[in-house]
């Protein structure tokens, strides 16, 4: 199957991650065009193996605020408990340069 990139999406994607493992990751927004991140970043967690993908932040994220420096976001809350075989989308969405709103992404599987 060929994955089409969407232009959100982190040069990174995609990643591993085992099960058992427990994750922190930051995303580089200056890519996207942002100069200046304005307040608090907002990290959401999103399973894709379900029709329609299903939020699963508040089982997936450990507690933390995330964090901006420059243009960087960093998660601060770790992603974890995630299922083997299971797709999932980590989101960062921050306001910026005078109240635009842009959002990144990364997948990441699920794995043993």
């Amino acid at each position: 199957m060929v994955y089409q990139v969407d232009e959100r999406e982190v040069l990174e994607s995609p990643k591993v991650q085992g099960a058992d493992e427990a994750r922190a990751y930051s995303f580089d927004f200056s890519a996207a065009g942002v100069t200046t991140i304005e307040g608090t970043p907002v990290i959401t967690v999103y399973d894709w193996s379900t029709d329609p993908p299903l939020d699963v932040s508040s089982t997936t994220l450990s507690s933390g605020t995330p964090t901006a420096t420059g243009t960087t976001v960093n998660t601060v809350k770790k992603l974890q408990s995630l299922t083997a075989g299971k797709e999932y989308r980590l989101y960062a969405k921050v306001t910026h340069d005078g109240g635009q709103t842009s959002e990144l992404f990364c997948r990441i599987f699920g794995r043993l």
